[in-house]
C-alpha cells in the first residue's frame, strides 16, 4: 500500500494543491495528515484527492467544528491522536504532543 504523508500545510493553499495532485499522480491509496490544517476553507484545495485522508489535529487548527464540518467527505478526523491499521500495519499519528497528554 502506498501511504502519502503531509503535516503543517498551514493554509497554503499552493503546497495542498502540489501535494494533492502528487498524491493522485503516484496513485498513493491512502493519505496521512499530521495535523495543522489551520483553516476550514482548506477543504477546497484538498476536493480533488482521490485517496481517503485520515487527519489528526494540530496546536494551529482554528475552529475545530468547522473545519471538521468543511471536511466531511474528504478526511476522517481522529481527534489529537490516531492509531490506525492501514495494510495490516499499526500506525499511530500526532502532531507533536506526547501520547501520553493526548486523549484518544
Amino acid at each position: 500500500m502506498r501511504i502519502g504523508v503531509m503535516s503543517d500545510s498551514h493554509d497554503n493553499i499552493d503546497f495542498i494543491e502540489s501535494a494533492v495532485a502528487t498524491f493522485n499522480r503516484e496513485e498513493v491509496e491512502y493519505v496521512l495528515h499530521a495535523g495543522d490544517l489551520v483553516s476550514p476553507f482548506t477543504a477546497r484545495a484538498f476536493r480533488e484527492l482521490k485517496p481517503p485522508m485520515a487527519a489528526v489535529f494540530g496546536n494551529n487548527d482554528g475552529d475545530i467544528p468547522f473545519l471538521t464540518k468543511n471536511f466531511d467527505g474528504i478526511a476522517t478526523f481522529h481527534g489529537r491522536f490516531a492509531d490506525l491499521e492501514l495494510a495490516n500495519r499499526r500506525i499511530a499519528m500526532l502532531h507533536g504532543e506526547s501520547p501520553k497528554l493526548v486523549s484518544a
